[in-house]
């Protein structure tokens, strides 16, 4: 009897494993975050920069223990081609059940920006056009964004006196913006303004700088890739002798490593003051890439921060339910990042203009 009163026991206690197993591991499921970047391409490398920042981000909050589960990145490479975001993100809500997504460049935000609506699901941007979140109920932005760009710009070129201008930016939604934005606030302030859009994937823009630098006092260079750095090449092999100013670019791609080139160029910058501890997490990233950061690479890791840590809060994993509350927050204390959120859903980064100066 004893012996029957026990096998029962172990069975019991075997079944009992068993079962709590079944409907429950579901649960254990890893928080799945699929991040859409262009890798490979023009913009490949801010999205690189953008990967990376998520990358160290997850690493930190899998160590935490933030949630009762692991998050894993999930990571399509779109070539810089808007269409093939569209198509990944509808792949990974489809088959993979993905309900959060984080992307960047406002090219790719603005294709996925239906996608998200349509089904549901949050959006982090990191793009800078200014319709981003506009009648959204499922795109939240972290970002700075170009009329605030071009309008720092504007006020430092009024500033240096320039009465004609000449702007040449990436034939993008970013690019187009920017230089739409920064010809209207120019002309307000009655400055003589021209402009060209180039192609991201252009291998020689002299034509271009030629046409736009005779007699201007200022020259501006806008957009991403490596038209950037090449449009600076040229300027300064055609001779230009104004005033030079570089967008947002200039940190993010880290052109100041040009050294003699980009002497007493102006341009764009994010304030270090804006990111605490700036030091604290160059020497993490530095330890896990082998590589300094640029001041881009925290805004990546504060947006999947931000987002694990309100899905954590709410204890939901329903989109809905975290955008809601991330908008009603009004603020949130990064660990890298102090950042304010409008009731909109913008995270927006505060922008300087710095002249840069070899020694």
């Amino acid at each position: 009897m004893r012996r029957v009163l026990c096998s029962l026991a172990i069975f019991l206690l075997l079944f009992s494993c068993t079962s709590n197993l079944s409907p429950q591991t579901s649960n254990f499921e890893p928080l799945k975050i699929g991040l859409i970047a262009p890798l490979t391409g023009p913009a490949a490398e801010i999205g690189n920069i953008y990967l990376e920042g998520a990358q160290l981000a997850v690493d930190d909050l899998n160590k935490k223990h933030i949630l009762d589960k692991q998050i894993e990145l999930v990571v399509e490479d779109t070539a810089s081609d808007p269409k093939r975001a569209v198509s990944a993100m509808q792949k990974m809500i489809s088959v993979d059940n993905i309900k959060f997504f984080a992307t960047i460049t406002s090219s790719h935000a603005l294709a996925l920006k239906p996608v998200a609506e349509k089904n549901s699901v949050l959006l982090f941007a990191d793009a800078a056009h200014p319709q981003i979140t506009d009648n959204a109920d499922f795109v939240l932005r972290h970002s700075n964004v170009a009329p605030d760009e071009a309008r720092i710009l504007a006020d430092k070129i009024i500033e240096l006196s320039a009465k004609k201008v000449s702007i040449l930016s990436g034939d993008d939604d970013y690019g187009r913006v920017f230089n739409d934005e920064l010809t209207r606030n120019l002309k307000a302030s009655s400055v003589e303004v021209k402009s060209e859009l180039y192609d991201l994937t252009a291998v020689d823009l002299r034509s271009e700088i030629t046409k736009l630098t005779n007699d201007v006092d200022v020259f501006v260079i806008g957009g991403f890739g490596p038209a950037v750095p090449l449009a600076i090449r040229q300027t300064r092999e055609l001779n230009f002798k104004g005033d030079l100013v570089v967008g947002i670019a200039f940190p993010i791609m880290k052109l100041y490593t040009l050294g003699a080139l980009v002497d007493g160029v102006y341009s764009v910058d994010y304030p270090y003051s804006h990111f605490t501890s700036y030091d604290g997490f160059a020497e993490k990233f530095k330890a896990k890439f082998n590589k300094e950061p640029v001041q881009f690479h925290p805004v990546s890791y504060g947006s999947i921060e931000l987002m694990v840590n309100v899905i954590a809060q709410s204890n939901s994993e329903n989109p809905a339910v975290v955008v809601d509350k991330i908008k009603a927050m009004g603020s949130f204390d990064g660990k890298y990042e102090q950042m304010s959120i409008t009731e909109q859903g913008d995270v927006i980064i505060p922008l300087i203009v710095s002249q840069f100066e070899t020694e």
